[in-house]
């Protein structure tokens, strides 16, 4: 479908836009006169001068990792999940570990899981995933929440040290958390 927008609506669009990619934008049904696409997230792009059309965007997969896959990547990859719900952009999270742990467990501890329950965060999966190479390359971004090493060259990937571990408070480890979560969430939202 396409839809004319107005020089203010269109101006107020592009003061948002922090890049050359089309904008992401709220389909609010008493813009578009269509209820059924209240809750629904677009993509705006340019078709020619006058007219723009709206389509669904890509969703772009966000990995949080930590050393062993079932701590800080499971309440950053759990707050950006419900960030990105709040706010309808087209981003997910996942968590991964860097590295297998020491008891091979595929799940996330009991003792811990009820420690990240406890924030009142909603889980993907309580399962422990390696990180991958096929989605180290596939992510738009990969942030490692411990001090890991990085190969620096790649800009998808980013380093978040000073998170405080889950043994000093599920809650003070998440607060640290959000706070760069919420910034992350600022620079790819408008």
């Amino acid at each position: 479908m396409k839809y004319i927008i107005s020089a203010v609506l269109l101006l107020t669009l592009l003061a948002c836009q922090t890049d050359t990619t089309p904008n992401q934008v709220k389909n609010e049904s008493s813009a578009l006169n269509n209820p059924s696409t209240e809750n629904e997230i677009t993509t705006l792009s340019k078709v020619s001068d006058n007219t723009l059309t709206l389509s669904e965007p890509e969703i772009q997969t966000i990995i949080f990792v930590c050393e062993y896959g079932f701590d800080k990547s499971v309440l950053a990859a759990s707050y950006f999940n419900e960030q990105m719900k709040n706010k309808r952009l087209p981003y997910i999270a996942i968590s991964r570990a860097a590295k297998s742990n020491k008891r091979k467990m595929n799940n996330i501890p009991t003792a811990i899981l009820t420690d990240i329950l406890s924030t009142g965060l909603t889980l993907r999966s309580t399962d422990v995933i390696i990180l991958s190479q096929a989605e180290l390359i596939d992510a738009y971004k990969v942030i490692f929440l411990d001090d890991l090493p990085l190969a620096k060259s790649q800009q998808k990937l980013i380093s978040w040290n000073n998170i405080p571990p889950l043994k000093v408070g599920v809650h003070k480890t998440l607060s640290a958390i959000k706070e760069k979560v919420d910034k992350l969430v600022k620079e790819i939202g408008c």
